[in-house]
């Protein structure tokens, strides 16, 4: 099989067990693209799909090492697409809107883009109606949706290979710059411009090779015309404004550029930057101090060996420290907010290590951040091997949302809020925006908080039955780090320090019992809301039939049950079995007689043929069928010891209304005569 990706071209055998094209998300666990197959395809196909992974990663203390990443997939998190997800975008209300080459998302008619709320379900509000395989995705900063791919329609109207959604999904018609080409990479200048990179040699109607640049509303900037030779995969900004290019092109703005290049803000080459390469160039990503990350199908870069991944200087020489090496091509990299970084390729080793086809690297050096505010400024100071972002907003927690108070300013060392009149008790949040992944296709965010902490989901109050576990939980935030501390009828519990609290078997002294949690950093405290743990005695036949004396029993092809459900009394009663065709549930007990058995009983069935009825000493002294109410009757029982049983059956076929039958209030009076029948 061959595909054809975003200029990548793929090749896989029939008998292959894998190709992956991984997409990177460090901020949420989120990867896509193309994974392993269980088994070899007697046929050539795919099997593809997008899944949610979470859990720590082991530290190693050696350098650009790759990492034996410690994980575990969340099952909770599986939407399913029935082809390759190229993209994943993170929105700052975490939704996930994810793009590629499906047409099912979730279960559900899916056209190339679709959105996701946070725990994987399809958001059925957002439906775009793209005509058009999606490679890039990236968010304006009034929400509205820039997406690239290949040359297809939007809601049935050519609209080339780039468009632009609303914040609902819905087309926005205003914005059509049109290429005649795929569109692999986009990415958003502070200054609100677009650029793009792909296949096309036209962009919204001028001769634009490879390259170009628009302005928010979709016109074309007329005085950006680099004019590269060859296709542009990837594309990342620098925070000075410099644009850093890679693809197949080896020229670029009439300058020799074997793979890489660097442009000025106003598309001119950078003449001092030329570290060259020997194959294509995938993947950027631009850490804070400088460096610049680089994959691809290289293994030359700058002129020094370097298998598929290498690091460059902010000049375009070759950074020595780094070179890890990989088996074969690097399709992405993403830094991580401490520095390390995640690589996705077609590789079975990295590092020198075993890894098939996504890894993590240790960086050199740290990345490091304060977050600080006062009165009326707030700064946030990020450095070392962090990623890059290329905006920034500032949030205030007002007790229950995120409150936006505007967006940052770059400044030597980082960004800036000023202007404000901030309490000193405040908690502040910032977020700057990253774009990396496969062609700097994916965006998400990197965050920070300062100040107190605060809760915003409250442990809740628990009924269990006794013997079974309980357990309490909390989602708190705040400046780092959180500690926990539970206590119990106003009592710390020892050890009890993590967000989720469990008891593993509850007893009858749990019963009753408050619980809260505080959580505290070195800004203050937050107390949750008091939880309180109910201890139950499980439900049992005797008490639910008002007959305690009576010894019970139950027996066929299913039991009966006790249940609050349905009762005669409005506290509780027995239910029969639940049972398919030519089966049958029975309620059994013994009484002495002479004496009166009075009862009530209810039955919901199909009308003749599923039945509840009565036995004494194995005689059928009457039967209920159909949807009949509750209805008390009463029997006389002769001398000695009598065997009574309530037997709901069905017949071979057929199911109607609940398919039960109830029991309640069911008592043995001695010596007496019954009452009379009353329906």
């Amino acid at each position: 099989m061959t595909m054809k990706s975003g200029g990548q071209q793929l090749n896989m055998k029939v008998g292959q067990t894998s190709m992956n094209i991984p997409l990177l998300s460090p901020f949420a666990g989120f990867l896509g693209g193309i994974f392993h197959r269980k088994e070899a395809p007697k046929a050539v196909g795919r099997h593809l799909w997008l899944c949610l992974v979470l859990g720590a990663l082991v530290a190693s203390t050696s350098q650009a090492q790759a990492q034996t990443p410690a994980v575990t997939v969340d099952n909770d998190f599986n939407p399913s697409v029935n082809d390759a997800v190229y993209s994943i975008a993170l929105q700052p209300d975490g939704k996930i809107i994810v793009g590629g080459a499906f047409t099912m998302l979730g279960g559900r008619s899916c056209s190339y883009i679709g959105r996701l709320n946070p725990d994987g379900t399809v958001d059925p509000s957002f439906n775009s109606g793209l005509g058009n395989v999606i490679y890039s995705i990236a968010f304006q900063p009034d929400g509205k949706i820039l997406v690239g791919g290949s040359s297809g329609t939007f809601n049935g109207q050519n609209n080339s290979s780039i468009g632009r959604l609303n914040p609902d999904g819905t087309v926005d018609f205003g914005f059509n710059p049109r290429a005649d080409g795929n569109v692999n990479s986009i990415a958003m200048q502070p200054d609100g411009k677009i650029l793009v990179g792909g296949a096309f040699t036209t962009l919204g109607g001028q001769s634009r090779a490879y390259i170009g640049r628009l302005n928010p509303d979709g016109t074309l900037d007329l005085s950006f015309n680099p004019n590269a030779n060859s296709e542009i995969s990837t594309i990342a900004l620098q925070p000075d404004g410099k644009i850093l290019v890679g693809g197949y092109f080896t020229t670029l703005g009439g300058q020799s550029r074997a793979y890489i290049g660097r442009l000025n803000t106003d598309g001119t080459v950078d003449l001092n930057f030329n570290p060259g390469a020997d194959g294509i160039v995938n993947s950027i990503a631009v850490q804070l101090d400088g460096k610049i990350l680089v994959g691809g199908g290289f293994t030359t870069l700058g002129g020094q060996s370097r298998a598929y991944i290498g690091r460059l200087n902010p000049d375009g020489t070759v950074d020595p420290s780094f070179n890890p090496g990989s088996s074969y091509v690097i399709y992405s990299i993403a830094l991580q907010s401490d520095g390390k970084i995640l690589v996705g390729g077609w590789f079975d080793t990295l590092g020198g290590q075993s890894r098939s086809y996504i890894g993590r690297l240790n960086n050199n050096s740290p990345a490091t951040e304060s977050l600080s505010f006062d009165a009326s400024t707030i700064t946030w100071l990020r450095g070392g091997t962090g990623p890059e972002v290329w905006r920034t907003i500032f949030e205030t927690f007002s007790g229950t949302i995120w409150q936006n108070l505007g967006s940052g300013t770059r400044i030597a060392g980082g960004w800036q809020l000023t202007g404000l009149s901030l309490p000193t008790n405040s908690t502040i949040r910032a977020r700057g925006f990253v774009t990396e992944g496969y062609l700097n296709g994916s965006t998400w965010f990197v965050e920070s908080i300062a100040g107190p902490p605060f809760i915003t989901m409250h442990p809740t109050s628990q009924t269990v039955a006794i013997g079974q576990p309980a357990s309490f939980g909390v989602v708190a935030d705040g400046a780092k780090p959180l500690q926990f501390q539970w206590f119990v009828n106003g009592f710390p519990i020892p050890g009890a320090t993590n967000p989720v609290f469990q008891i593993p078997s509850t007893t009858d002294s749990d019963n009753g019992n408050i619980y809260f949690v505080r959580v505290s950093n070195p800004a203050g405290s937050v107390d949750s809301q008091p939880a309180i743990l109910t201890v139950i005695h499980p439900l049992d036949l005797p008490e639910a039939l008002d007959a305690p004396s009576l010894i019970w029993t139950t027996s066929g092809s299913a039991l009966w049950q006790a249940q609050t459900n349905v009762t005669h009394d409005g506290i509780d009663a027995a239910q029969s079995g639940a049972i398919s065709n030519n089966m049958s549930s029975a309620l059994n007990a013994t009484v002495t007689g002479p004496g009166t058995l009075s009862f009530w009983w209810k039955v919901s069935s199909e009308s003749w043929y599923d039945k509840l009825a009565f036995y004494i000493g194995g005689v059928k002294e009457a039967e209920i069928s159909g949807e009949v109410g509750w209805q008390f009757r009463a029997f006389p029982i002769t001398n000695g010891l009598q065997s009574i049983s309530w037997v709901y059956s069905k017949d071979i076929s057929v199911s109607q209304g609940a398919d039960a039958g109830w029991l309640d209030q069911v008592v043995f009076t001695e010596g007496t005569t019954p009452d009379p029948l009353i329906s």
